[in-house]
């Protein structure tokens, strides 16, 4: 099954990866280098702005998190230029994806020894018998998009736009309405903010036990992959 890394997906930054502008149908493309994704993977919305033909066929693709994503086919033979090179390739269609272009292991295979330097950003390989290198973007950040890459957003989006509201400290609240009081009132005990255990009551539930039953143990159940850092500090 084709696998694609999760940092690909959400676009969250990795040590391990490589970004770079790259040119598509003389349009400019992000592209990410990672060695974690098995195959060279394209985004949808790419596909449809450019009209790039598709051989439709449905597959699934586990993400990072082992979570599947369903895509519908492959462009074969793309030609994609990055710094002088052309690097020409068949890339699987993914519905949505932070990056572009993603190129994993499918296209990485194909050039033998490679050397990364990821303090530098720099990668070098022989391609053809010419020895090529690779220089990575030095920063990668959130950009707003603007009217002509607004144009060619497909599917579904949101827009948001926030605004400061300025609030009259004068004003007072509506009243509370008269039936509302009336039920604060009668039950004060319930709705009182706690500062205690509750009290004894009549009636106390417990979980009976089987006689000589061993507590449970079952192997722990698969989490997605966001969530081991948070658990990992909890725990």
């Amino acid at each position: 099954m084709p696998e694609i890394s999760f940092h690909a997906m959400a676009g969250a930054t990795h040590p391990r990866t490589l970004r770079l502008q790259g040119v598509l149908k003389n349009r400019e493309v992000t592209v990410l280098i990672d060695g974690r994704s098995t195959y060279n993977f394209i985004d949808q919305s790419i596909v449809s702005s450019l009209g790039l033909p598709v051989v439709r066929e449905t597959f699934q693709v586990m993400v990072g998190n082992r979570e599947t994503i369903s895509c519908s086919g492959r462009c074969l033979s793309l030609t994609l230029g990055i710094q002088n090179q052309r690097v020409q390739a068949d890339f699987y269609v993914l519905p949505v994806a932070a990056c572009p272009i993603v190129l994993g292991v499918q296209w990485l295979e194909t050039l033998g020894p490679v050397e990364m330097d990821y303090k530098k950003l720099t990668m070098r390989f022989i391609h053809q018998g010419q020895p090529c290198s690779f220089q990575g973007l030095d920063k990668f950040g959130l950009e707003p998009l603007g009217d002509p890459e607004l144009l060619h957003i497909s599917g579904m989006g949101y827009f948001l736009q926030i605004t400061s509201v300025p609030v009259d400290q004068s004003s007072n609240q509506a009243p509370m309405p008269s039936d509302l009081s009336s039920l604060l009132a009668q039950y004060v005990e319930v709705f009182a903010l706690p500062t205690g255990l509750p009290p004894q009551r009549p009636h106390d539930h417990r979980i009976p036990l089987l006689a000589d039953h061993q507590p449970v143990n079952v192997r722990p159940y698969r989490y997605p992959h966001y969530q081991k850092a948070e658990i990992e500090r909890m725990v």
